[in-house]
Protein backbone atom coordinates (compact mmCIF):
# COMPACT_ATOMS: atom_id res chain seq x y z
CA UNK A 1 0.00 0.00 0.00
CA UNK A 2 1.06 3.62 -0.42
CA UNK A 3 2.96 2.49 -3.84
CA UNK A 4 2.65 5.27 -6.87
CA UNK A 5 0.75 2.10 -8.23
CA UNK A 6 -1.69 0.77 -5.77
CA UNK A 7 -5.13 1.79 -7.68
CA UNK A 8 -4.70 -0.15 -10.64
CA UNK A 9 -3.17 -1.05 -13.52
CA UNK A 10 -4.60 -0.18 -17.46
CA UNK A 11 -4.28 -2.41 -20.03
CA UNK A 12 -1.14 -3.55 -20.98
CA UNK A 13 1.26 -6.36 -23.10
CA UNK A 14 4.34 -8.32 -22.28
CA UNK A 15 6.56 -8.39 -24.55
CA UNK A 16 9.57 -11.47 -24.59
CA UNK A 17 13.31 -10.46 -25.88
CA UNK A 18 16.77 -11.79 -24.69
CA UNK A 19 15.25 -14.25 -22.55
CA UNK A 20 13.44 -11.93 -20.06
CA UNK A 21 9.61 -11.13 -20.21
CA UNK A 22 9.26 -7.10 -20.38
CA UNK A 23 6.10 -5.73 -19.25
CA UNK A 24 5.08 -1.87 -19.07
CA UNK A 25 2.06 -0.45 -18.05
CA UNK A 26 -0.36 2.09 -16.85
CA UNK A 27 -0.19 2.88 -12.95
CA UNK A 28 -1.94 4.83 -10.76
CA UNK A 29 -4.43 5.88 -7.76
CA UNK A 30 -7.67 5.24 -8.97
CA UNK A 31 -9.94 7.91 -9.43
CA UNK A 32 -13.54 7.35 -8.06
CA UNK A 33 -14.53 7.87 -12.08
CA UNK A 34 -12.25 5.23 -14.37
CA UNK A 35 -11.21 7.87 -16.86
CA UNK A 36 -10.06 10.65 -15.25
CA UNK A 37 -7.36 7.91 -13.13
CA UNK A 38 -4.10 9.97 -13.78
CA UNK A 39 -1.49 7.27 -15.17
CA UNK A 40 2.04 7.25 -15.55
CA UNK A 41 3.78 4.05 -17.38
CA UNK A 42 5.95 1.37 -15.26
CA UNK A 43 8.42 -1.28 -16.10
CA UNK A 44 8.50 -4.92 -14.31
CA UNK A 45 10.38 -8.15 -15.74
CA UNK A 46 10.32 -11.58 -15.12
CA UNK A 47 12.51 -14.56 -15.94
CA UNK A 48 9.69 -16.98 -16.10
CA UNK A 49 6.54 -15.11 -17.73
CA UNK A 50 4.76 -15.77 -13.71
CA UNK A 51 6.96 -13.57 -11.14
CA UNK A 52 7.49 -10.30 -11.88
CA UNK A 53 9.95 -7.51 -10.25
CA UNK A 54 9.24 -3.74 -10.80
CA UNK A 55 11.44 -1.65 -11.34
CA UNK A 56 12.99 0.83 -8.58
CA UNK A 57 12.75 3.75 -10.27
CA UNK A 58 8.88 3.21 -11.69
CA UNK A 59 7.35 5.10 -12.88
CA UNK A 60 9.61 5.19 -15.84
CA UNK A 61 7.59 7.29 -18.09
CA UNK A 62 6.20 10.18 -16.07
CA UNK A 63 3.07 11.56 -17.41
CA UNK A 64 3.58 15.12 -15.48
CA UNK A 65 6.65 15.36 -17.95
CA UNK A 66 4.32 15.72 -20.72
CA UNK A 67 2.88 19.07 -21.22
CA UNK A 68 -0.82 18.97 -20.84
CA UNK A 69 -0.60 15.23 -20.08
CA UNK A 70 -3.34 13.93 -17.71
CA UNK A 71 -2.83 9.82 -18.39
CA UNK A 72 -0.55 7.75 -19.87
CA UNK A 73 -2.22 4.56 -20.00
CA UNK A 74 -2.66 1.25 -21.83
CA UNK A 75 0.81 1.02 -22.82
CA UNK A 76 2.60 -1.06 -25.47
CA UNK A 77 6.04 -1.16 -26.32
CA UNK A 78 8.70 -1.95 -29.36
CA UNK A 79 12.29 -2.53 -28.59
CA UNK A 80 14.95 -0.93 -31.21
CA UNK A 81 18.12 -1.02 -29.35
CA UNK A 82 19.41 0.96 -27.50
CA UNK A 83 15.65 2.58 -27.49
CA UNK A 84 12.47 1.41 -26.30
CA UNK A 85 9.18 3.01 -27.95
CA UNK A 86 6.18 3.39 -25.74
CA UNK A 87 2.49 3.66 -27.76
CA UNK A 88 -0.23 4.69 -25.09
CA UNK A 89 -3.31 6.85 -24.70
CA UNK A 90 -2.90 10.04 -23.76
CA UNK A 91 -5.57 11.82 -22.15
CA UNK A 92 -5.54 15.89 -21.22
CA UNK A 93 -5.91 18.29 -18.76
CA UNK A 94 -7.31 21.20 -21.17
CA UNK A 95 -9.32 18.88 -22.99
CA UNK A 96 -11.10 16.57 -20.96
CA UNK A 97 -12.72 13.67 -22.76
CA UNK A 98 -9.92 13.99 -25.51
CA UNK A 99 -7.61 10.84 -26.47
CA UNK A 100 -4.44 10.71 -29.05
CA UNK A 101 -1.58 8.10 -29.25
CA UNK A 102 1.28 9.41 -27.16
CA UNK A 103 4.64 8.12 -27.96
CA UNK A 104 7.02 8.08 -25.12
CA UNK A 105 10.94 7.06 -26.33
CA UNK A 106 13.32 5.31 -23.43
CA UNK A 107 17.13 5.12 -23.93
CA UNK A 108 18.68 1.75 -22.14
CA UNK A 109 22.05 3.09 -22.80
CA UNK A 110 24.20 5.94 -23.89
CA UNK A 111 24.81 7.44 -25.92
CA UNK A 112 21.90 7.08 -27.63
CA UNK A 113 20.55 9.07 -30.93
CA UNK A 114 16.86 9.72 -32.16
CA UNK A 115 15.84 11.55 -34.76
CA UNK A 116 12.14 13.10 -34.40
CA UNK A 117 9.92 15.01 -37.00
CA UNK A 118 9.03 18.16 -36.24
CA UNK A 119 6.92 19.72 -39.59
CA UNK A 120 6.43 17.04 -42.54
CA UNK A 121 5.18 18.13 -46.23
CA UNK A 122 3.96 21.58 -45.65
CA UNK A 123 4.31 24.38 -47.66
CA UNK A 124 4.43 28.09 -46.83
CA UNK A 125 3.19 30.61 -48.77
CA UNK A 126 5.03 34.12 -49.31
CA UNK A 127 5.35 35.97 -46.23
CA UNK A 128 3.61 32.78 -44.24
CA UNK A 129 5.34 31.17 -40.69
CA UNK A 130 4.04 28.30 -38.96
CA UNK A 131 2.55 28.70 -35.45
CA UNK A 132 3.56 26.73 -32.40
CA UNK A 133 0.69 24.71 -32.64
CA UNK A 134 2.54 23.08 -35.71
CA UNK A 135 5.49 21.70 -33.99
CA UNK A 136 5.19 19.27 -31.03
CA UNK A 137 7.38 19.94 -27.91
CA UNK A 138 11.19 18.37 -28.15
CA UNK A 139 11.92 17.54 -24.25
CA UNK A 140 15.52 18.19 -23.37
CA UNK A 141 16.24 17.00 -20.41
CA UNK A 142 18.26 13.94 -21.09
CA UNK A 143 19.79 15.60 -24.06
CA UNK A 144 23.22 16.97 -24.23
CA UNK A 145 22.98 17.55 -28.07
CA UNK A 146 20.67 18.86 -30.75
CA UNK A 147 20.46 18.96 -34.68
CA UNK A 148 17.24 20.77 -36.41
CA UNK A 149 17.54 19.58 -40.30
CA UNK A 150 15.49 21.09 -43.14
CA UNK A 151 14.54 20.31 -46.03
CA UNK A 152 12.50 22.53 -48.98
CA UNK A 153 12.25 23.27 -52.31
CA UNK A 154 12.33 27.24 -53.25
CA UNK A 155 10.29 28.49 -55.96
CA UNK A 156 11.96 29.59 -59.49
CA UNK A 157 11.70 33.42 -58.53
CA UNK A 158 12.86 32.87 -55.06
CA UNK A 159 14.83 35.57 -53.55
CA UNK A 160 15.22 35.18 -50.11
CA UNK A 161 15.96 32.34 -47.64
CA UNK A 162 13.58 30.40 -44.99
CA UNK A 163 14.60 30.94 -41.49
CA UNK A 164 14.00 28.45 -38.66
CA UNK A 165 13.52 29.91 -35.06
CA UNK A 166 13.96 28.21 -32.03
CA UNK A 167 11.55 28.70 -29.06
CA UNK A 168 12.08 27.59 -25.93
CA UNK A 169 9.96 26.51 -22.88
CA UNK A 170 10.22 25.68 -18.98
CA UNK A 171 7.00 23.67 -19.28
CA UNK A 172 6.58 22.71 -22.42
CA UNK A 173 2.82 24.87 -22.32
CA UNK A 174 4.18 28.61 -22.52
CA UNK A 175 6.93 29.57 -25.16
CA UNK A 176 9.02 32.23 -25.02
CA UNK A 177 8.20 34.85 -27.18
CA UNK A 178 11.31 35.66 -28.41
CA UNK A 179 13.99 33.05 -30.15
CA UNK A 180 16.64 31.40 -28.33
CA UNK A 181 18.38 30.74 -31.84
CA UNK A 182 17.33 31.44 -35.86
CA UNK A 183 19.22 29.75 -39.04
CA UNK A 184 19.20 30.36 -42.02
CA UNK A 185 19.73 27.39 -44.80
CA UNK A 186 20.70 28.04 -48.10
CA UNK A 187 18.29 29.63 -50.67
CA UNK A 188 18.32 28.23 -54.01
CA UNK A 189 15.83 29.12 -56.94
CA UNK A 190 13.93 26.49 -58.33
CA UNK A 191 16.13 23.84 -56.31
CA UNK A 192 15.07 21.44 -53.20
CA UNK A 193 18.16 22.49 -50.40
CA UNK A 194 18.57 20.29 -47.40
CA UNK A 195 20.97 21.72 -44.63
CA UNK A 196 21.61 20.75 -40.77
CA UNK A 197 22.41 22.93 -38.25
CA UNK A 198 23.18 22.25 -34.47
CA UNK A 199 23.38 23.68 -30.95
CA UNK A 200 23.36 22.67 -27.14
CA UNK A 201 19.67 22.80 -25.71
CA UNK A 202 19.07 24.88 -23.07
CA UNK A 203 15.66 24.61 -21.78
CA UNK A 204 13.52 21.79 -20.96
CA UNK A 205 11.18 21.84 -23.83
CA UNK A 206 12.19 23.52 -27.55
CA UNK A 207 9.82 24.09 -30.47
CA UNK A 208 11.09 25.53 -34.10
CA UNK A 209 9.27 28.14 -35.88
CA UNK A 210 10.06 28.14 -39.90
CA UNK A 211 9.43 31.59 -41.22
CA UNK A 212 9.32 32.32 -45.12
CA UNK A 213 10.14 36.33 -45.55
CA UNK A 214 10.22 35.92 -48.76
CA UNK A 215 7.35 38.16 -50.30
CA UNK A 216 6.82 37.19 -53.79
CA UNK A 217 7.60 33.58 -53.80
CA UNK A 218 6.22 30.23 -51.61
CA UNK A 219 8.28 27.07 -50.78
CA UNK A 220 6.53 23.54 -50.77
CA UNK A 221 7.72 20.46 -49.39
CA UNK A 222 9.07 21.79 -46.42
CA UNK A 223 10.37 18.92 -43.87
CA UNK A 224 11.85 19.41 -40.56
CA UNK A 225 13.61 17.16 -38.51
CA UNK A 226 15.49 17.06 -34.54
CA UNK A 227 18.11 14.74 -34.36
CA UNK A 228 18.15 14.34 -30.23
CA UNK A 229 21.77 12.93 -28.94
CA UNK A 230 22.70 12.10 -25.09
Amino acid sequence: MGCWDDGGFSEAKVSYKDGVFHLFYGGAKLHPTRICTKESIGYAYSFDGVNFVKHPDNPIAIREKGPDAAAFAEAHSYCEHPLVYLYHTLRYNSREGDEDIGVQVLATQRPFRLRMPLIVDANLAAGQTTGLADCPPVNCEHVTGLAVSAACKYGPKAARSIRLCVRTSCDGLEYDSEDLLSFEPASRPGQEVRQTFQFNPKAMFVKVIVENPDAAAGISGLNVFATLVG
